[in-house]
């Protein structure tokens, strides 16, 4: 599930003792959309999700950033191999088995759909 943080823009109307009574300002604030749940956009100015549910929400970034946004793929940092100052051979065993534990988490998060960034 990739969860995106969109811009919302919601009326905010408040009272005050003028003749109208008060005033509706707009104010932007964060809606978390599950990406998944994305039926279709239409960009009208602000750009308008379509939900599975039917539910439509309004967001001001256009639907480039999202496809670009929803098409990410994350990176992984390794980190990198120690460089201790003992003795040859035990350093040898010791790289040998920390190297085979670091192949095993880059296939791992290879096959997961993710980039690994360090990988030699």
């Amino acid at each position: 599930m990739k969860i995106l943080t969109l811009t919302q823009k919601c009326s905010v109307w408040s009272a005050d003792s003028s003749v109208t009574g008060g005033q509706t300002r707009f104010v932007s604030e964060p809606v978390y959309v599950n990406a998944e749940q994305i039926e279709s956009m239409i960009h009208a100015g602000n750009t308008i999700l379509k939900m599975i549910s039917g539910e439509r929400i309004e967001v001001t970034e256009s639907p480039q950033v999202i496809i670009d946004a929803i098409s990410k793929t994350p990176t992984v940092v390794l980190p990198p191999l120690p460089v201790l100052g003992a003795n040859t051979e035990w350093y040898q065993g010791y790289a040998s088995g920390a190297d085979d534990m670091r192949n095993k988490c880059n296939l791992a998060i290879r096959a997961a759909g993710l980039t690994v960034k360090g990988d030699r």
